[in-house]
């Protein structure tokens, strides 16, 4: 199943606080290092289901991000993205789709337009409106995220497939069956040759 989180958006955060940390002090560099930690605490809290806690924990790193680092670094806009998931979880729909869209809005000033983060951006709130049931704003999502993907990582990489494997489950919830199909096949096709017809990636895609 995939997440609202998407495909892990902001894996990176630590990599972006630690370079925008060099001219801060000491104190000020602990702060950014526990205010990242919090992120990877609410993740914990997410799976957990404690989405109030996860709020909590990221509203008390986006205070102290946007203070250090400024209102749009991408540690502030990985920080919304992990709000946005926990809103969502918690049945805060509309919410979530806010916040998510103020993790693009900085991604898109920070990052270039073809950054695997604007990428990951698009492909969760694709999957925020393809749990909603909402196939053709996921699709269309979706569409910006892959396009983003084959540039960056081509047509084979398993990051590129996974996106195509859910529009092909929107394709097939719209009742468009046959490009469900031709998207499924491809995907199949491109991890037999990425990771092997053993791997469990391969063997996930025989599911879809």
């Amino acid at each position: 199943s995939d997440g609202p989180v998407g495909d892990n958006n902001g894996d990176d955060e630590d990599e972006y606080g630690a370079a925008a940390t060099t001219a801060l002090d000491a104190g000020e560099k602990t702060s950014t290092a526990l205010a990242l930690c919090g992120l990877r605490v609410a993740n914990i809290h997410v799976r957990q289901g404690n989405f109030m806690s996860a709020i909590q924990e990221c509203d008390i790193a986006l205070r102290t991000l946007k203070v250090l680092l400024g209102r749009d670094h991408p540690s502030v806009g990985t920080t919304y993205t992990k709000l946005a998931a926990a809103y969502f979880e918690k049945g805060e729909h509309d919410v979530a789709l806010d916040t998510y869209n103020k993790a693009l809005d900085i991604f898109l000033i920070g990052l270039r337009t073809t950054h695997p983060h604007v990428a990951d951006t698009y492909h969760g709130i694709a999957t925020m409106y393809k749990r909603m049931g909402k196939y053709s704003d996921a699709l269309r999502f979706y569409q910006k995220a892959l396009d983003i993907k084959e540039g960056i990582f081509g047509r084979l990489h398993g990051k590129t497939t996974h996106t195509l494997l859910q529009m092909a489950h929107c394709e097939g919830e719209t009742g468009d069956y046959q490009k469900s199909l031709t998207m499924v096949t491809i995907a199949q096709d491109a991890l037999l040759n990425d990771v092997g017809e053993y791997h469990d990636d391969f063997a996930q895609c025989l599911l879809q």
